[in-house]
């Protein structure tokens, strides 16, 4: 172990997420015990207790820091342009970029989730709410009723979701590329739905009558 450098509890908090989001991306939540992770950030364990009182406390802070970052960023992005098609760039843009700054993050958040059943409800949760950030920009500038923007908000997330995966694979991918021609597939998409006019309606569930 390397020596311990003294560091206000602030700063020396943020390093310890910092090295444990790299762990927990490389081997997964199951394979990572608190000695790697104290290994790795050159401290004893009674000082990564000091700070995360488990594993799982230190996991699931990393995922909603993570969730919360990038939900920021998608409403941030999204109020700052008007074009109907650069929004739609724009929600693919800001999920690019999140994923090639935090490329371990979002692995920790998207994949090594699913090794929890409270992190991948979490992250169930986080993706309802970026569905509902972009739903909710895509019918506001658009002439879409609410579950037509619902579907297109799905669609739009989904395509994030599995796309953002170039951004994992390759290091020198061009985020706005990826982001241009994503949307280019979705927004011609979004353009037919706008000139078919049609409607989609829900099924009554048991129980209800339709009015």
């Amino acid at each position: 172990m390397t020596s311990q450098k003294r560091m206000p509890r602030a700063q020396r908090r943020s390093q310890l997420l910092s090295v444990s989001t790299e762990v927990f991306a490389r081997q997964g939540y199951h394979a990572t015990s608190m000695d790697n992770i104290a290994l790795e950030a050159g401290v004893s364990k009674p000082i990564l207790y000091q700070h995360f009182e488990s594993k799982h406390e230190l996991f699931t802070t990393i995922m909603d820091s993570a969730i919360e970052e990038l939900a920021e960023r998608l409403t941030t992005t999204l109020e700052t342009v008007d074009s109907r098609e650069e929004r739609v760039h724009q929600s693919f843009y800001g999920y690019f970029e999140f994923v090639k700054e935090n490329r371990s993050a979002f692995i920790v958040m998207s994949r090594t989730s699913s090794e929890l059943s409270d992190a991948r409800t979490r992250w169930s949760r986080a993706v309802d709410t970026y569905v509902e950030i972009i739903s909710e920009s895509i019918r506001d500038r658009n002439n879409l009723d609410d579950v037509q923007a619902y579907v297109m908000g799905r669609a739009i997330a989904g395509m994030a979701e599995q796309a953002s995966q170039v951004c994992i694979d390759y290091d020198d991918v061009d985020v706005e590329e990826v982001a241009r021609l994503t949307a280019k597939m979705a927004f011609e998409g979004l353009s037919g739905v706008e000139k078919s006019q049609f409607t989609l309606t829900r099924k009554p569930t048991p129980g209800q009558h339709s009015s």
